[in-house]
């Protein structure tokens, strides 16, 4: 579990003035990692988190849970996995 920066989670896509959408790629993660979405992307800084949903490669996908602008790596993602993170915050 490590938490993860801008060379993990790249901003692709941003959306939004007061409540945002972006969409991040993201490369070598492991189930539990978290990621602080405060910090990540220069256009795609968020206060507050509404719904976070993970898409990885290796075919496992859910709901991410999230706490303030904190995202946690499902478990059931495998090391090393690569996909995607759409996120709907403010």
């Amino acid at each position: 579990m490590a938490i993860l920066t801008n060379a993990s989670v790249i901003p692709k896509y941003v959306s939004g003035d007061a409540d945002q959408i972006a969409l991040f790629a993201l490369k070598n993660v492991n189930g539990g990692d978290t990621i602080d979405l405060s910090v990540i992307g220069n256009n795609a800084s968020f206060q507050l988190i509404f719904k976070a949903i993970m898409l990885s490669t290796t075919g496992a996908a859910g709901v991410a849970q999230f706490a303030g602008t904190v995202v946690s790596v499902p478990a059931a993602v495998p090391a090393g996995s690569a996909g995607y993170l759409l996120v709907w915050g403010c």
